[in-house]
Parts: C-alpha cells; structure tokens; sequence
C-alpha cells in the first residue's frame, strides 16, 4: 500500500510540476524557436500535399528542403492540428508527453533498485529544461518519450528474455531516428550491444536481426531522398549543423567571431554559386572537414569541454523563455569573461536577474551532482550490467554527438536516464551501514 501512495504521490507531482510550466508558458514563454517554422510547413506539407518539404510549397523548391528534417515530429503536428490547429493544444498533448516520459522514467529507476522518491523530485524539480521545451514546438519532446519507452523495452527484455521486447524497443528506437536525425550513427552501437545480448544473455539470431532495423531505416529514408534530390544521404541539416555549430564554434574560439562569420557566409556563398544540390552539400561537408582536420588538436579539446557541459549546463537560454522580465543578462558569465575579463564578470552580476543567478547555481550544482552519481550507478548500479551497460552507450553517444556546442537543451532527451543516478545515494547508504555494523560487530 505504501508503494502505491508513493507512486501517486510522484505522479501527482509531475502532473503538477508539468502543468506549472504549461500555465507559465501560456502567460509568458515564446513557444517559436529558429527550427519551428520548418516543422510548421512540413506539418503542412504532409497533411496538404503528401510530401515532407520544410518550407513553402512554391515553385522552384529547395531540394534540401526535402531533406531538412525526417519526418517523425511533424506527422505528429499534423495529427494534432487534425484535432484543434490551436499552438497551445500542441503545447497541451507535449505537456502530457511530458508527464508520460517522467512516469516511465521513474518506473524505469524503481524496477530493480531501491529509490529515494524526494531525491528523485529533487533532482527533477532542479532541472527546468524537461519541463520549458515541451513548451516549444521542438521534436525533443516526442524523441525523448519514445526513447525513454523504447529503455522501457529493452529492461523488461533483459529482465524476462522475451525476444517481443526487444522488438519493440528497436522498432522504437526507428522511430526516434525519424523524429530527429542524432541518433543515425547509433546502428553501430546498437549492433555491437545485440552481439554482447546474443553472446551473454540469449543466443538467438532474432536478437541481431531485429537490432538491424535501425540501420535499415537510415537506408531507407536516404534511398527516399535519393529518389526526390538525387543524392543519396539521410538529412541535409548535417552539413548546415557542421558549418554554423562546430566549425563556426571552432574559428570563433581560435580567430574571433569576426572570422567565423566570414568563413560561415563565404562558404555558404560559394556553395549557392555550385551548379547541383548534391554538389553544393557535398562541398560544404568537405570543407567543414577540411577545417576541423586543420584545427584536430583543438577540436578535440572543445570536443571534451563540450562533452563535458553537455552534462553540467544549466540551461540559461531555456530559462529566458519562461523568467518575466526585461532587462535579462543575454550573455553567459563564460563568454563575458572571456571577451571582457574582470569587467565582464562585474557586467554579468550587475544585469542578471536575481532569481536567474539562484536558479542556474542550483541547477549547475545539481547537474554535476547528479553527474557524478550517474557515474557511480554505472559503475556500482544493482541493476543488471547489460542494462547499465546500454544505458552508458545512450548517453554517452549523445555527449558525444552533441560536441562543442552542447548544452541543457541537447541532454534533455537523456535525462530522465540520468535520473537513474538518485539510486546511487540509497545503496551508498545501505552499504555504509553494512560496513559499520561489520566494523562495530568484530
């Protein structure tokens, strides 16, 4: 009976927490970002004219407008405007999306472990992306609750070997790779694993045939934008990404901003100038690659602190969405730093408000906090270690693929994994209560 008073407790909590931040974003919060309006014509796009292009249907089109974006998100978005167009309702079905993943996720930490609830809300409450972005019309929202179901599978298939979750989970995971285009190196991964389940766990071929689908699916949908642009290649959004996130983040920590930007629109103007698309996009990723390889030693650096806060960042740019006020701090106490030194630090503390400065400290701290205890629960997890072992891959791959630009909004699908990590404290204390009863027994 307790552990149902404690499974409702939390579900009202996250219901509660949830709808907090739906009544906030209604008042206050913008819930447009840069890649909205692509998702909103696509969304259109399929519902009118059967076709996933990302911009107005008029001709000439874009052929990598048709490859901007997979489809996943924005069958989502036409399926809800099937109900009520209304941006708010979209906001609604998010915000019970959100509760959904939450849920699963704290289903997910409590299956085998002992876990301290408080703890767990602590850690939940202290991490306010989860809850701003499915306040934006973002695919993270959909991408992190069929990713988290799809964990879901993967647990109940290691803990009961029956091949039907293990299904599931990839058939999942497909999914979540036509909703956002991240995890389109994680055949490898997720290959590599089914070996270790076939070796380890269940000998049976269904176990590597079934974690093919997800290399299947990349193939298929570049097969697709093969046939409508006639180069074979998943999203056209990965040489965009090279060139204005790593490689501008690049020249603008070696050369300045200045330089950055020349490089960002001499390149792109150059490209515009090529006689094809696949010729355009193809010169594009070549010197996108031409630049980190000149510059390896120093990508791998910002590589490592991108990876690294990846996990710690507070999320300052989703707070600016929901805190009411005028006079923000726009810029970052690093980046002030850096361009201003002592000036800038004083510039920061002068112009933040308040309530943003206690937030992004608590949130930071806790981040790093949850960070360590993550790794711990990795290392020391009472979990099965093929679990702990896939749920290390996850994560890591996406630190790995968010690189030099990573921040909260990148995490945020995986943090509901992270959360996993609040076990660490209760078999912490259990363990120290054992050794003290050894150590005062002798």
């Amino acid at each position: 009976m307790k552990n149902k008073g404690t499974h409702r407790l939390i579900l009202l909590t996250i219901i509660v927490l949830s709808f907090i931040y739906f009544i906030l974003g209604v008042l206050y919060g913008e819930p447009h970002t840069a890649d909205s309006t692509e998702y909103t014509y696509q969304a259109h796009n399929i519902s009118q004219h059967y076709t996933s292009y990302c911009d107005a249907y008029q001709k000439p089109l874009n052929p990598s407008y048709y490859t901007l974006r997979p489809p996943g998100y924005s069958v989502f978005i036409a399926i809800v405007n099937f109900i009520s167009q209304h941006i708010r309702f979209l906001l609604f079905i998010q915000t019970l999306l959100c509760i959904i993943s939450l849920y699963i996720a704290y289903q997910l930490t409590q299956a085998s472990e002992k876990i301290n609830s408080k703890v767990w809300l602590l850690f939940l409450v202290l991490f306010p992306s989860q809850f701003i972005l499915h306040q934006m019309v973002m695919s993270e929202a959909l991408m992190q609750v069929v990713l988290i179901t799809s964990i879901y599978c993967i647990l109940q298939f290691i803990l009961q070997k029956k091949i039907k979750y293990w299904a599931y989970a990839n058939c999942l995971l497909s999914i979540t790779l036509l909703i956002k285009p991240v995890l389109i190196y994680f055949w490898l991964p997720m290959f590599i694993f089914s070996a270790i389940i076939y070796w380890k766990l269940l000998p049976d071929w269904k176990v590597i045939a079934w974690s093919s689908l997800l290399g299947i699916t990349a193939l298929g949908w570049s097969t697709r934008n093969y046939y409508h642009t006639g180069y074979f290649h998943f999203s056209s959004i990965k040489s965009f990404y090279l060139l204005t996130c790593p490689v501008y983040a690049l020249i603008q920590n070696e050369k300045g901003i200045i330089a950055a930007d020349s490089v960002r629109y001499t390149l792109q103007a150059q490209a515009a100038q090529l006689h094809d698309f696949k010729t355009s996009d193809a010169y594009l990723l070549n010197q996108c690659y031409a630049i980190i390889n000149t510059y390896k030693k120093q990508f791998m650096i910002y590589q490592i602190k991108g990876m690294i806060n990846f996990f710690i960042d507070p999320g300052r740019t989703d707070m600016m969405h929901f805190i009411p006020m005028n006079d923000q701090q726009q810029e970052g106490f690093i980046h002030l730093y850096k361009t201003k030194g002592i000036e800038g630090i004083f510039n920061y503390f002068k112009n933040i408000n308040p309530i943003v400065f206690i937030l992004l400290f608590l949130t930071t701290i806790a981040s790093i906090v949850l960070t360590i205890l993550f790794l711990l629960w990795i290392l020391y997890g009472d979990m099965h270690w093929l679990f702990r072992l896939f749920i290390l891959l996850i994560v890591g791959y996406f630190a790995a693929m968010s690189g030099i630009t990573a921040y909260a909004r990148f995490r945020m699908p995986i943090f509901p994994l992270l959360l996993m990590g609040t076990t660490t404290i209760y078999n912490l204390r259990k363990k120290t209560k054992t050794n003290l009863y050894r150590l005062f027994s002798l």
